[in-house]
């Protein structure tokens, strides 16, 4: 994937989608085809509406050396974890959103690998991108993606059962890598320990949710765990859904709901919070697509 987020489309509203589901190939912007929504609800209508679209391909799982089944289910499970975490850490700005996202997305990956027999190696780096508000401006000079993809990865290599440390290690631990790597968050000073404290304590809630449940029910958990983020969590379970489920381009497909959110009447708040719910979605997905699984007992 390249070219995550072309934001000077989205500045002249044309960014469009081909669906090869379409009869008619004619362009047309988002915004002629739908009213601006007034809230969250109404948006993820919208969304779902737009998403019908396209056929759903319910995957068969990835077989590997043992018995070994790894399918697009889990991957969803773990791009929404991340989606939560990151959603939940936002009350501490863009360098919460990351240290709540590395660290969700951690423990539910590895606590799915560890029940699986399988460890992960990335065969594809990262990729980097700008991080742009609604207004263009970049906030670092790499992404929130490529960050957390990076530190996650890290933090697998060194620990594959990272899943049964303290959530608050596992915060401290992405704090201490992205002061480490970007000078722009250590302009930030990071996360306080009070903040790390806080965060870790709001993130053990969802560490114990059943990961052998459906998707819905899955993410309906995280739902009634933090029932204020609800509407977002939703919205962006539905992305998560269709990037994995249907017939889409990921780039383009990722525009068109940016794009939608962007135009939408929603609280400036909220927008804010979903915008980085979907680039980490966009993320974890990436890094799914990214690795490579071996089985424990193959070794």
């Amino acid at each position: 994937m390249k070219n995550l987020f072309i934001f000077a489309a989205l500045a002249l509203g044309v960014a469009t989608l081909n669906s090869c589901t379409q009869e008619d190939t004619t362009e047309v912007p988002v915004e002629s085809r739908m009213k601006p929504a007034s809230n969250m609800r109404e948006l993820t209508e919208q969304l779902k509406a737009y998403d019908a679209r396209f056929v759903r391909n319910e995957e068969m799982p990835l077989r590997l050396p043992g018995g070994v089944k790894f399918n697009k289910l889990d991957y969803a499970k773990i791009a929404i974890s991340d989606v939560c975490g990151g959603i939940r850490g936002s009350v501490g700005g863009v360098v919460g959103a990351i240290g709540g996202a590395v660290s969700s997305s951690l423990i539910k990956a590895c606590k799915i690998y560890a029940f699986k027999y399988v460890k992960i190696k990335l065969f594809n780096k990262p990729k980097k991108s700008p991080i742009a508000t609604f207004d263009g401006n970049i906030n670092f000079p790499d992404s929130i993606g490529f960050f957390h993809n990076t530190i996650e990865y890290g933090l697998y290599e060194e620990n594959n059962n990272s899943h049964q440390l303290p959530v608050s290690n596992l915060i401290k631990s992405s704090n201490d890598r992205m002061l480490a790597m970007s000078p722009n968050y250590r302009k930030t000073g990071g996360l306080t320990n009070s903040q790390i404290s806080y965060l870790a304590t709001d993130l053990e809630r969802m560490k114990n949710v059943d990961i052998s449940l459906s998707y819905k029910d899955y993410f309906g958990k995280l739902k009634e765990i933090y029932p204020e983020n609800a509407d977002i969590i939703d919205f962006c379970a539905e992305y998560v859904y269709t990037m994995l489920y249907a017939n889409v381009d990921a780039d383009d497909y990722t525009k068109e709901v940016l794009y939608m959110l962007k135009k939408s009447n929603v609280d400036i708040s909220s927008r804010d919070i979903t915008y980085r719910g979907i680039q980490i979605a966009f993320a974890s997905i990436q890094y799914s697509e990214s690795m490579t699984y071996t089985s424990v007992n193959a070794e």
